[in-house]
């Protein structure tokens, strides 16, 4: 398990391990394509709680539409000593996102990934 000086200098891991109910972390993907005519937001996340569950949020800022997309606690993984995350099918890291979900409210399927990005600074 990392130190808690190293989890301060890496805000983006997940820091629910060990931590009791209620709790909750999520993470905010900003996606614009150059043209800027598609903007969308993915926000994976946990709540520990009365209602536990994980979730992956996707907005979209064209249409202002939103859904959540809501998984089982178990699906739920993440990494102690970097930023990967994990829900059902989907993952998370700081150069890719996995999606595939299927669910009554939609079949989200794709990957995307990133490069020269640049770590939150500390």
């Amino acid at each position: 398990m990392p130190s808690f000086l190293y989890k301060a200098l890496h805000p983006a891991l997940y820091h629910g391990f060990n931590r009791k109910p209620p709790f909750f972390e999520g993470w905010y993907y900003k996606l614009v394509n150059a043209g800027e005519d598609h903007r969308f937001a993915v926000i994976p996340g946990v709540i520990f709680g009365e209602k536990a569950h994980a979730f992956i949020q996707i907005l979209d800022g064209v249409r202002g539409k939103s859904n959540y997309h809501t998984f089982p606690i178990e699906t739920f993984r993440a990494a102690s000593d970097e930023f990967t995350v994990r829900i059902a099918n989907s993952s998370f890291t700081q150069d890719k996102i996995s999606l595939d979900i299927a669910d009554e409210i939609a079949r989200v399927r794709g990957e995307l990934q990133f490069s020269g990005g640049t770590p939150w600074p500390v």
